[in-house]
């Protein structure tokens, strides 16, 4: 086969990290000419294998149960019933030539359609996972290049990273005549490799994102630890909900679950003889959070990831203390939210630092209270090992800073 070149996005773009997200699948298979904002591949093939490792990442977004009402449809080995529908997509904008309006009738003029998606209304419509997997079945079933033109690049994707450059409007980060529906398909699937969990915080519903500003394989594998419960209980599932039930910060929440993961896959800290691969995950990627608003995208913040938590605390520590947050019926918010700010203050300055001692006694005084309280026998417990297991860590912390 013949070679085949992949133009980039601008780079202050989402759409940028959304084809670093995609080709970080395999970073070694093409050339990466900056010069030129594109990616070389010697052999169509190389891409095409590129292609069926982000099919098989893809499957991993499918829901235990399908939508409710809708009729299965299999591509590819995926049901589109149970698809994911992934990010967000925006009705501002343009209506191209009767299709729809924005980022809907953008994905219905090229023909990105072969898996659809069951609205709550019961109508089948373009989803962002169903448009990438369409695009997908296409370049498999064709085993070509797809090449058609495109106009436009999804709301999202346009959104831009760096505050000098004005963004988010139509035009935003767009080259004239530079899209062709291989952009668009890498910039989808790139999308739905970097879309991680949506969840209503609060008053706002909360889209988080893994970015990356590389093309590194380390994205991957961060992504797979996130991912190792399964797409529906997911590291930043949890975290959403540990979030919506404790007093905490977004970015302590993601500390002590991704401890948590880290703990899984590598044991406890304690057990590490090199650092190497668990720095490079830290540093692989952020976490980006976005809220849908008024037909745009609007970005809430980018947080860096840290495995502070997680070489400060014991795993039966971090266990425990995510096992009580994530109750459903929680009348221990204050308190475990104040503990686990606690924990993160005192990892962050243990020198001439005591935020756990209070923490600490105020867990102790609940107990007590608690153990003259028919049914409360299973929380009571559960404090007990917290309140154990964090005595343990801080003791630990303090002769560290000495």
């Amino acid at each position: 086969m013949a070679s085949f070149s992949l133009i980039l996005a601008p780079p202050e773009t989402l759409a940028r990290r959304f084809q670093y997200a995609f080709l970080s699948l395999e970073p070694d298979i093409f050339e990466f000419s900056i010069e030129r904002d594109k990616v070389i591949f010697n052999d169509f093939s190389d891409y095409l294998e590129l292609i069926e490792k982000a099919l098989t990442m893809i499957q991993g977004l499918q829901l235990s149960k399908p939508i409710k009402d809708c009729k299965s449809t299999i591509i590819q080995g995926i049901d589109c019933c149970k698809l994911h529908r992934g990010p967000s997509l925006y009705r501002a904008g343009k209506v191209y030539r009767k299709k729809g309006v924005g980022d809907y009738g953008l994905l219905y003029s090229v023909g990105l359609k072969d898996c659809m998606y069951k609205s709550l209304k019961g109508k089948d419509v373009v989803a962002w996972n169903h448009a990438a997997l369409s695009y997908i079945n296409e370049v498999l079933t064709k085993n070509a290049p797809l090449k058609r033109p495109v106009e436009d690049l999804p709301w999202l994707a346009k959104a831009t990273l760096f505050s000098k450059v004005r963004g988010l409007g139509s035009n935003a980060g767009k080259k004239k005549n530079i899209y062709d529906l291989d952009v668009l398909g890498s910039v989808l699937i790139g999308g739905s490799l970097s879309f991680l969990w949506n969840q209503r915080i609060g008053e706002s519903r909360i889209e988080f994102y893994l970015i990356t500003d590389t093309i590194n394989e380390m994205f991957i594998n961060l992504r797979s630890l996130i991912f190792q419960k399964g797409f529906e209980k997911n590291m930043i599932a949890r975290t959403a909900k540990i979030i919506n039930n404790i007093p905490i910060a977004p970015e302590i929440a993601i500390a002590l679950t991704l401890a948590s993961e880290l703990a899984d896959k590598y044991g406890s800290a304690k057990q590490i003889t090199s650092f190497t691969e668990i720095v490079e995950l830290e540093r692989a990627a952020s976490i980006m959070l976005l809220t849908p608003q008024q037909n745009r995208p609007m970005m809430r913040s980018i947080i860096p990831l840290t495995t502070l938590i997680y070489f400060s605390y014991s795993d039966a520590t971090i266990k425990t203390l995510i096992d009580l947050s994530l109750q459903t019926d929680n009348d221990l918010r204050d308190i475990l939210g104040k503990c686990i700010n606690a924990m993160y203050l005192q990892a962050l300055h243990t020198r001439n630092a005591d935020h756990l001692a209070t923490c600490i006694r105020d867990i102790k005084t609940l107990v007590t209270n608690l153990s003259e309280t028919k049914g409360e026998i299973d929380k009571v417990k559960k404090l007990r090992r917290l309140f154990k297991f964090l005595s343990s860590d801080y003791l630990t912390l303090l002769r560290k800073s000495r």
